[in-house]
């Protein structure tokens, strides 16, 4: 697993060319992130450095969820969320087999687009993303 950084502060990000700027940090729910997914959010590893030498960035623990298969804590990381993010957009709005009846992603549609996942997982990852 790659070092974790924790996120002193917060950074304004983009989770991808057409997509609306978010914030990570603190006071959100991803609080630490790797270099792998710093470069997920447009982060080049010399700005990485950088937030590194600044202080804004130290090395520290990854958040946790708790997973439906165990009670053991299972780090999320902000590559997840944007892989999550990416399938959800390509779910048809209009198929009632894509959505709950909450108006969550489905599983098994999640599933045909690479994401594997439990319900509980799923809706931990929904839960974070419909904060942003």
């Amino acid at each position: 697993m790659a070092k974790q950084y924790k996120i002193n502060g917060s950074l304004c990000v983009s989770k991808d060319k057409k997509s609306k700027f978010l914030y990570i940090g603190e006071d959100t729910d991803i609080t630490h992130i790797d270099k792998d997914e710093a470069k997920a959010y447009g982060i080049a590893a010399k700005e990485f450095d950088k937030l590194v030498d600044s202080g804004v960035l130290t090395p520290g623990d990854g958040s946790v969820v708790k997973t439906a298969e165990s009670n053991e804590p299972k780090p999320v990381s902000a590559t997840q969320l944007v892989a999550f993010n990416k399938a959800v957009e390509k779910l048809d709005s209009n198929n009632e087999k894509h959505w709950t009846t909450d108006k969550k992603p489905e599983v098994p549609a999640l599933k045909e687009l690479g994401i594997v996942v439990t319900a509980d997982q799923r809706d931990e990852l929904w839960d974070i993303l419909s904060a942003m």
